[in-house]
């Protein structure tokens, strides 16, 4: 991994929006706004948790060569939004961590 691949992925994802939504039913739904593009539906924020930490390590291993990269998540509550959700409300953000053990 060289500091110049993780200084490019970190410039990529410093701006990544990951908004945690809840239904009624208590399903939670995580989605990002911008690349890298996802959005899964778990049934607790462990598994929502371990999902973004996957697909971001994925994301840096196949398309910035880094293999052994930390990632952790840092979740901040939102408060209710201007904009009327139908059906999920969201509750929290993740924002990408990046764990630098030598």
């Amino acid at each position: 991994m060289s500091e110049k691949d993780l200084k490019a992925f970190e410039a990529h994802i410093a701006n990544l929006r990951i908004e945690v939504s809840k239904d009624a039913d208590g399903l939670l739904t995580v989605c990002s706004s911008s690349e890298p593009l996802f959005c899964y539906d778990v049934h607790d924020e462990d598994g929502v948790n371990a999902l973004v930490i996957d697909t971001l390590a994925s994301y840096g291993r196949h398309f910035f060569g880094l293999d052994d990269l930390k990632i952790g998540t840092k979740v901040s509550p939102v408060g209710k939004l201007s904009v009327p959700v139908e059906s999920a409300e969201p509750f929290s953000t993740i924002e990408p961590v990046l764990d630098l053990v030598a």
